[in-house]
């Protein structure tokens, strides 16, 4: 058995936080629906907040032509050494 009564908490600064009695017997669930909906919530806009966001600084790299944002080709590329002339040049 879960039981809360007139549980409170004041803050420094004066201010009360009331919480509402609970009771849920035992065998019983206790389950934040809203507080978990609210989290699967948060977390799916934050994740697609941040692809978006790195999608529009790639694009505007892109236009700016600043840096080649075309996946790991660059990369790949700029670390690429033809090992013929490397060996050949010492």
């Amino acid at each position: 058995m879960i039981a809360s009564h007139t549980l409170r908490y004041r803050y420094p600064s004066g201010l009360p936080l009331v919480f509402p009695d609970l009771f849920v017997p035992q065998g019983g669930a206790l389950l934040l629906r809203e507080a978990l909906w609210l989290a699967l919530l948060v977390s799916v806009l934050g994740l697609l907040g941040t692809h978006l966001l790195t999608g529009l600084v790639g694009w505007m790299l892109q236009a700016e032509r600043s840096l080649p944002v075309t996946g790991w080709l660059p990369v790949l590329g700029a670390y690429r050494v033809d090992a013929g002339q490397l060996l050949n040049s010492r």
